[in-house]
């Protein structure tokens, strides 16, 4: 799992979160399969862009066949962020 959240997140492997959750427990490490599949989806399609539900679900949600591109927007946002980091 680590090795995945690398993949999708970028970062260390060795400090990833993912090494220290029992997977005989969680099998997919306490989060959903639909956030597993919406990264294996941004990593497919090399873009930030929302869940992609399918052509027909799509038009339903975003009003068009394909799920908005978040980078063509991103010099939009106006958001300060920040970022809290700690040892375990």
């Amino acid at each position: 799992m680590a090795v995945l959240g690398s993949l999708f997140f970028g970062g260390e492997r060795s400090k990833f979160v993912f090494r220290y959750i029992s997977f005989s427990e969680y099998p997919v490490g306490g989060t959903s399969h639909k956030i597993l599949r919406h990264g294996i989806q941004n990593m497919r399609v090399k873009e930030f862009q929302p869940y992609d539900y399918g052509r027909k679900a799509n038009r339903e949600r975003y009003g068009a066949d394909q799920p908005p591109n978040y980078r063509q927007d991103f010099g939009l946002l106006d958001v300060p962020v920040h970022f809290v980091a700690g040892a375990y």
